[in-house]
């Protein structure tokens, strides 16, 4: 499919994007988790690089909530976002969003970065925070979920739901289109 862009998804998300309860993955969609991670110093490359045990306890003990609250922007995430949350109801959008399930002590420290992050951008939206594994439990046959991790693409849509991998801002307008087509 060419020309697949905002024009082509907009009236589709009027037409049925009612239907549906959106919800969004922070680290990778939103947020860009991957970039930052790589412009930290070196240790802590090293350290997501080869023990994310180390990485998370370090991120914990040095950072808190400071690491969450300052990473940036991913703009075709939040395009996206905005895209969905201007053209249907907002109530019907929230953000899902998992906390690390191991090498920290206090995953409080990450749910307070995240909601200072969403206040810093003005994202006002239901927040949900559970552990990576516990997303698919959100899911039934009326959610899209949105998400860069394929595991939890897989067991969202083993519970029921329609769950889109976001690798770019194009391929998911191609799964969007399709999901809303076809229900």
């Amino acid at each position: 499919m060419t020309g697949i862009n905002r024009y082509n998804l907009i009236p589709l998300l009027q037409e049925k994007g009612h239907k549906f309860n959106f919800h969004f993955d922070m680290d990778g969609v939103l947020v860009d988790f991957y970039n930052d991670v790589r412009n930290l110093p070196e240790k802590y490359v090293d350290y997501f690089d080869n023990d994310r045990f180390k990485f998370w306890e370090s991120i914990e003990k040095d950072f808190c909530s400071s690491f969450w609250e300052n990473l940036n922007i991913k703009i075709d995430g939040i395009s996206l976002f905005n895209l969905v949350c201007f053209t249907i109801p907002v109530k019907q959008v929230s953000i899902l969003s998992a906390y690390p399930s191991f090498g920290i002590k206090n995953p409080q420290c990450c749910i307070d970065g995240k909601i200072a992050w969403l206040k810093k951008y003005n994202i006002e939206n239901d927040k949900h925070f559970c552990m990576s594994k516990d997303k698919c439990f959100q899911a039934d046959k009326d959610s899209i979920l949105i998400d860069d991790s394929e595991k939890n693409i897989e067991s969202w849509n083993k519970m029921g739901g329609f769950g889109i991998l976001y690798t770019d801002q194009g391929s998911v307008f191609r799964e969007l289109i399709h999901i809303l087509e076809n229900n």
